[in-house]
């Protein structure tokens, strides 16, 4: 392997250790608030109307280090969604299996 490529790879998983360390540390509060702005104001369908009170989180954040991404599970308007939240602030949003038997 070229010295060049051998630095870059070093770097890279240098870079990606120290993320992984600092992501755990993202609050509760801040991960909550990461969710209230993904859901109030949606125009989907489902969570249209939405207001920060609709908006009840069933249990704690778990964090999954392989993946980088906190998971909340929550319900809004008799509906239970899973919220994945990541180190920089993203939020993907997926209807909770149960809900969708409903």
């Amino acid at each position: 392997m070229k010295p060049v490529y051998a630095a870059a790879l070093l770097l890279a998983v240098s870079l990606s250790a120290c993320s992984r360390e600092e992501c755990p540390d993202l609050s509760s509060e801040a991960q909550q608030e990461q969710v209230y702005r993904y859901v109030v104001g949606n125009t989907l369908p489902a969570l249209k109307d939405v207001t920060r009170n609709d908006v009840k989180f069933i249990d704690s954040s778990r964090y999954n280090a392989d993946s980088r991404m906190w998971r909340w599970n929550f319900q809004a308007k008799g509906r239970e969604y899973i919220a994945l939240i990541g180190c920089n602030g993203s939020v993907e949003l997926s209807v909770a299996k149960e809900s969708l038997t409903r």
